[in-house]
């Protein structure tokens, strides 16, 4: 490509958890009433979920946490199995807690959704989450024919590896055909971040409370959210063109830059 070509974005792809919505806080609760369920003396405090925030995937987080609890257990499949019971509880009991509090999509999102289709903008998920937990939030926010706004959706359900894995991400591109240098991702964390750039994604984070305090180097954008014109986002690193909220022409400034 020479200098001065530019690229047109074709596609985003986005990530669900804190970044289409602030659902963590709903998975933190939904983690601590599943040990209550289960007798265990187990608490994840704000500070604490925000540190297994570093570890993608509810099983993986209770398995590093229960490390201690491991030794009691005459083999390993037995542990697994209650690490697998406690997650399918979790999940019924995260879906149930965000059906009743009826939570919103972040700042800026919809907008953003309704203009990238308004372009005829390839629009894709890439989620450590499960499908059932997606179609819950988006049900809600988007209807329920949410699934044919999005090209992919790609979730624990079809792609195992874990972010910061790229898998979730290639295997998003892979079924959609799109050309890597024509997609931005959009994402919240450290993991995520580190799985898009591994798949040679450029990408924009939108920090919320439990990421906030975290660097992103490898990101082209850090803002605090996606933004409104009446609710400008706040730029923590990056350039911006002098938007205050994301929409397509920024996102085609920051994949030509």
């Amino acid at each position: 490509m020479s200098d001065n070509q530019s690229l047109k974005l074709r596609g985003i792809i986005f990530d669900v958890d804190g970044t289409l919505a602030d659902t963590e806080e709903i998975h933190r609760i939904a983690f601590n009433r599943t040990f209550q369920e289960f007798d265990l003396d187990w608490h994840w405090s704000e500070e604490k979920y925000v540190e297994l925030l570093s570890i993608s995937g509810g099983k993986e987080r209770m398995t590093s946490f229960g490390s201690t609890l491991q030794t009691k257990f005459r083999t390993e499949k037995a542990f697994q199995t209650l690490i697998s019971n406690m997650h399918k509880r979790k999940s019924r009991i995260y879906r149930q807690v965000l059906s009743e509090q009826k939570i919103n999509l972040r700042p800026g999102v919809l907008r953003l959704i309704d203009e990238l289709i308004n372009e005829k903008i390839s629009l894709n998920i890439a989620t450590s989450s499960s499908l059932e937990n997606v179609d819950t939030l988006l049900k809600y926010n988007l209807g329920s024919e949410w699934r044919k706004l999005f090209d992919v959706v790609e979730s624990s359900d079809t792609t195992k590896e874990k972010k910061p894995n790229p898998a979730v991400y290639k295997n998003v591109l892979r079924k959609s055909s799109l050309n890597v240098e024509q997609v931005v991702a959009i994402e919240d964390t450290q993991n995520g971040l580190m799985a898009a750039v591994l798949a040679s994604l450029k990408t924009i984070i939108t920090t919320h409370p439990m990421t906030s305090k975290n660097i992103f180097e490898e990101s082209c954008l850090v803002i605090d959210c996606m933004g409104e014109p009446n609710r400008p986002f706040e730029v923590v690193t990056g350039k911006n063109f002098g938007h205050n909220y994301l929409n397509l022409s920024l996102i085609e400034k920051l994949l030509n830059q």
